[in-house]
């Protein structure tokens, strides 16, 4: 019984690492060729791995196109470090967060930016002609947006300003998502520089909803 139980063990362990390895040699293939230029043949060739067995892990090439979508998104938009400011309603924290996905600083994916940036771009092309990977990106861009919103509720609270931050939360989304394609359309620009005139612009906004939150606290008390 305990062989049976190591030998189970063995088997999930090792089929974890072959639809890792399936996943990252997409990913890669992905942001040199694109998603339709891509086959399923060159993905289990250059993986390693036979295409039979391949297509027991993943239904169809969908499939692995829809984790990539899934994971790359929550990572390049960071989302685990703005939850975890909002959960804390941590101001300083939420942002700090907003500093890295505006200027790539202290970014945890900083090193490949730019094959994330290339992925980016394609899986919003992709969102374009494909529903369930739209279905994706738009929960995930929903989920981080949300969550902006709540860090956002930190700095300047209250019920009157939520039209404003709901607003907001759209801009730095848009702004963000603007610089990273800017990588692609203009790669002599320092993005970095693009990244901090932004955030002293919506640095300005987000003072002026706190300073209006605050005028009106004291209104009310």
């Amino acid at each position: 019984m305990k062989n049976d139980i190591c030998e189970g063990d063995n088997r999930a362990t090792r089929a974890a690492s072959r639809r890792l390895r399936i996943v990252e040699t997409a990913r890669r293939l992905f942001v040199t060729k694109g998603f339709h230029g891509t086959g399923v043949a060159q993905i289990a060739a250059e993986s390693g791995v036979k295409i039979g067995q391949l297509y027991r892990d993943f239904a169809c090439k969908e499939d692995i196109v829809a984790q990539i979508v899934q994971q790359s998104i929550g990572e390049f938009l960071d989302e685990s470090g703005l939850c975890k400011a909002a959960s804390k309603r941590d101001a300083k924290a939420a942002h700090d967060w907003l500093r890295r996905f505006l200027t790539d600083e202290d970014h945890p994916n900083r090193e490949n930016i730019d094959s994330e940036c290339a992925m980016f771009a394609e899986i919003n092309a992709e969102a374009s002609r494909n529903e369930r990977i739209a279905a994706i990106l738009r929960a995930t861009d929903a989920h981080v947006r949300n969550t902006i919103d709540t860090a956002l509720e930190i700095m300047a609270p209250g019920p009157t300003l939520k039209e404003r931050r709901y607003l907001l939360a759209h801009l730095i989304l848009s702004v963000g998502h603007g610089i990273w394609l800017r990588r692609i359309a203009a790669p002599e620009l320092p993005t970095s520089v693009l990244g901090s005139y932004s955030l002293q612009m919506i640095d300005r906004e987000i003072e002026e909803l706190a300073i209006t939150a605050k005028n009106r606290s004291i209104l009310i008390t």
